[in-house]
């Protein structure tokens, strides 16, 4: 990913990770109506979709090789994270291990999305 685009994804990423952590303190104040809780928990999407934008933004500008590798990487990225649900859903509803929200998926995605990009570029080399 070009310094442009990483840069812009990183902020947004990072952005994202403070709202939530923000929306989460915030929306558990019991004094706060339910509009205003929903209107706080959603903040946290804004930069979260300006992140997805960029990524697709930087998509758009890669040659047909990196297109390759990309869509190869993202298939093995949602193999993976598939997977994983598959073993973490299992657990979770044989009570094995307690409940894990859904929000760390796409998350998870994303960086295996990147670990995965490392070995596809290295066969590419």
């Amino acid at each position: 990913m070009s310094h442009k685009y990483f840069f812009k994804f990183v902020l947004h990423m990072f952005a994202f990770s403070v709202l939530l952590g923000i929306s989460m303190i915030v929306a558990d104040n019991s004094a706060i109506t339910f509009p205003v809780k929903l209107l706080i928990s959603l903040l946290p999407v804004i930069p979260f979709l300006i992140a997805i934008h960029t990524l697709f933004q930087h998509l758009k500008s890669l040659d047909e090789m990196h297109h390759r590798i990309n869509q190869e990487s993202v298939i093995y990225s949602l193999a993976s994270v598939a997977i994983i649900a598959v073993i973490l859903g299992v657990l979770e509803i044989n009570e094995i291990i307690p409940h894990i929200p859904i929000i760390f998926f796409p998350v998870a995605s994303l960086i295996f999305w990147a670990i995965t990009q490392i070995f596809v570029t290295r066969r590419y080399s």
